[in-house]
């Protein structure tokens, strides 16, 4: 019987959940903005796009959103492009769920100039059916609508 699988990206597909704080992480710090101890626990669901417009409304960050975009980039595109790698034993078993002829996909908050290069070079993105970014759905993570929708384009009930 085929089935559906939708995998999350940072830190169940890729090793990245480090980087990807960093990349956040950096935008506080150089704009001098205090944030809460669980501050990555808050805006790990959210997006770049959900983060940004966190960062400006609730931490009072003065940098304009282009900016914040541009520093999130500019610390994660070599990271995702050229480092992070695939958590251990990945690879082995997305290929054997394919082998037996299921639906590979990833739902992801991370956008896809991160997302697609990383999983490229780590020679799984062929696995897949479907990549997306909760981008693509303009819906976050935390809202419940995203996965019925995911399923549903992937041809799941």
């Amino acid at each position: 019987m085929k089935k559906v699988y939708i995998f999350d990206f940072d830190g169940t597909l890729v090793d990245s959940m480090p980087f990807w704080a960093e990349k956040m992480l950096n935008i506080l710090r150089s704009a001098k903005v205090a944030y809460p101890s669980d501050i990555i626990t808050t805006i790990a669901t959210m997006g770049d796009a959900g983060t940004v417009k966190y960062f400006k409304e609730v931490l009072c960050v003065k940098y304009t959103e282009q900016e914040m975009f541009k520093m999130m980039d500019e610390y994660g595109m070599p990271k995702y492009r050229d480092e992070i790698l695939l958590k251990e034993s990945v690879k082995e078993r997305l290929i054997e769920l394919k082998s037996e002829g299921h639906s590979l996909n990833v739902l992801t908050a991370s956008p896809h100039k991160m997302l697609d290069p990383c999983l490229k070079r780590n020679g799984i993105y062929d696995l897949f059916d479907n990549v997306w970014s909760t981008d693509d759905f303009s819906l976050p993570k935390t809202d419940v609508n995203i996965y019925y929708n995911a399923v549903k384009k992937a041809g799941g009930d």
